[in-house]
């Protein structure tokens, strides 16, 4: 089972991504219509990789887990905030509307949110604003915060529990992408 694997026996994982990352970028080039439900590819490869190290033999202490993922998601999260303010300070001269607003989102991990309250259409390519891309990474942080707990949880469940919440959820996040295809008028592209 691959769940049991060590990180350096993962090949799908990392075939996958080699796989949906020249999607993502095809998309913003304009050169591939519906690259971006490669996304989709890497937020479960996240779940799948969170699970896997939650729910494996030698998983981390939570508090050791969540200064991991810390590291990993908002370190560089802020790392691009401050380079693109920098940026934008040195070739305009003065920030964008809602350059704070916009930074302290990505930095507290609500963008996506924040994204959907001002009815911003991330797929439309005047609208796009320099931080705009991050919310794939506040979604991660609310990933990062919130299934911890639902996976220890899971991990205490008897067998029969444990699979009829894995069952409800998988069919919940079924439900959600239909709705998000019907919404978007995407079903031409899926299928």
């Amino acid at each position: 089972m691959i769940l049991s694997q060590p990180k350096s026996r993962r090949l799908l994982p990392d075939l996958l991504r080699c796989l949906a990352c020249p999607a993502v970028l095809l998309f913003h080039m304009q050169l591939l219509p519906g690259g971006y439900l490669a996304v989709c590819c890497f937020f479960t490869l996240s779940g799948y990789l969170m699970a896997a190290s939650l729910l494996g033999p030698e998983s981390p202490a939570l508090g050791r887990y969540y200064k991991g993922r810390f590291l990993r998601l908002w370190l560089p999260a802020a790392a691009a905030v401050l380079l693109t303010l920098g940026i934008s300070f040195g070739l305009m001269g003065h920030a964008w509307p809602g350059m704070k607003q916009e930074s302290l989102s990505v930095l507290l991990g609500f963008h996506n949110f924040r994204q959907i309250a001002l009815q911003d259409n991330y797929f439309a390519p005047h609208s796009i604003t320099p931080l705009q891309p991050l919310w794939y990474t506040s979604i991660l942080m609310q990933f990062t915060l919130v299934f911890p707990p639902v996976f220890l949880l899971l991990r205490k469940a008897g067998p029969t529990m444990r699979t009829l919440l894995i069952h409800g959820l998988t069919i919940a996040a079924l439900l959600a992408f239909g709705h998000f295809c019907l919404k978007q008028n995407l079903w031409s592209v899926v299928l």
